[in-house]
């Protein structure tokens, strides 16, 4: 009887859901996109201008073609940060200060992950370019599952979510949705299951083929880049799973760290492993703690790929960019690799990859000398990079 009961309340449930859906739509017409299928689906280059409708900040205009060399950038908001207002911390502003008689023309769009850019690329033609530079990636990891937010779900979740993306009942939710899936101010979200992990494989090779695609469909030569994370930001997610006291103390450990070191990072790392065991929480503490150079980096790769919610793309990403970028002959600027070594703890970002102006002129420093150099390639020489 109960069983009935509940099959019954569901299906009343369904057709009450269905009812109002139905009332608003006659009502208020068509619900409007949520904000994730605004940027990453109606965005479109005009000969003029870069248009997105529902989200006007994103749009710019677009001078005419000059006798310089014009160079495209695409990719997210670490390509252009339509909210930040400092457009000295969008790195394609200082490479365009570095090379004067190039016209450097900044088209990223934030949410953007590679099919967005892909589809951006298809409408290049338009605008004549004469070399394409694409830094992207960490959209391809943080919004496969989270849809533009970050939060974690469970995979029966999925078609609901689907469902409701396009209803009014997501436009009335979402406040109740961003209230309850607020980020503490200190440790990460707690999760418990492994999805990212488990999916892992399918968005690695989903991002490797896109990528390649984005290479084939550009009417210029394209330049790749590899991807920067700051390693002072803590990770979004903690799978908490078989840790049944991890969740009670994340707040207590770091989610930044500023550049800091010191007695309470050890203290942090004592007390994570004690609860948390081997998760991303522990593994990033263990990187700040580690004097060999080799094991940081061990940890840091593993911070990255165990984060259960991320927001930064793991730095296997940046091997199959690397990988694209031999199968392709396309020109790679390794900014993870070649920056590395002069990382300013504190001063080249602002939040986990969005970089302050200091890191946008670090970028641009290192990618420079390979945009020039495939200029040249291409048949414009004589653009040497200025301090």
């Amino acid at each position: 009887m109960n069983g009935r009961k509940s099959i019954l309340g569901g299906l009343l449930a369904t057709l009450l859901l269905g009812l109002v859906e139905s009332v608003a739509r006659l009502a208020g017409g068509p619900p409007p996109p949520s904000g994730n299928v605004v940027r990453l689906g109606t965005c479109r280059i005009e000969v003029d201008r870069l248009v997105c409708p529902g989200a006007p900040e994103q749009d710019i205009a677009i001078p005419p073609k000059s006798e310089r060399p014009r160079v495209v950038v695409l990719g997210g908001s670490t390509v252009r940060n339509p909210f930040n207002p400092n457009p000295d911390a969008d790195f394609p502003t200082h490479l365009a200060r570095s090379i004067p008689r190039v016209e450097v023309l900044n088209l990223g769009c934030a949410g953007l992950d590679t099919a967005g850019v892909w589809a951006l690329a298809r409408q290049l033609p338009v605008l004549a370019p004469d070399l394409v530079v694409l830094h992207t990636g960490h959209n391809d990891y943080n919004a496969t599952l989270f849809q533009g937010r970050i939060r974690a779900m469970s995979l029966w979740s999925l078609p609901v979510e689907q469902a409701l993306s396009a209803s009014w009942i997501r436009v009335w939710l979402t406040p109740v949705r961003r209230l309850r899936d607020g980020k503490p101010a200190s440790g990460g979200i707690a999760v418990e299951h492994d999805i990212v992990r488990r999916v892992r494989p399918d968005i690695d090779a989903r991002f490797r083929d896109e990528l390649a695609s984005v290479v084939r469909a550009s009417p210029a030569p394209v330049v790749l880049t590899t991807l920067l994370r700051n390693f002072d930001e803590g990770p979004n997610g903690v799978d908490v799973t078989g840790h049944p006291t991890c969740a009670s103390i994340l707040p207590r450990l770091p989610s930044r760290l500023d550049g800091a070191s010191g007695p309470s990072i050890p203290g942090a790392l004592a007390l994570a492993e004690a609860h948390c065991g081997d998760t991303s929480v522990t593994w990033w503490l263990r990187a700040h703690t580690e004097a060999d150079p080799s094991k940081r980096a061990h940890a840091w790769r593993l911070a990255l790929a165990l984060d259960a919610a991320p927001v930064r793309a793991p730095l296997s990403a940046d091997d199959i960019v690397r990988e694209v970028a031999a199968a392709t002959g396309a020109p790679l600027a390794d900014l993870a690799r070649d920056m590395a070594g002069g990382y300013q703890p504190g001063t080249w970002f602002y939040d986990p990859l969005h970089t302050s102006a200091a890191g946008a002129g670090e970028m641009a420093r290192a990618l420079c000398p390979v945009v020039t150099g495939a200029l040249a390639t291409n048949g414009f020489p004589g653009h040497a990079c200025s301090e």
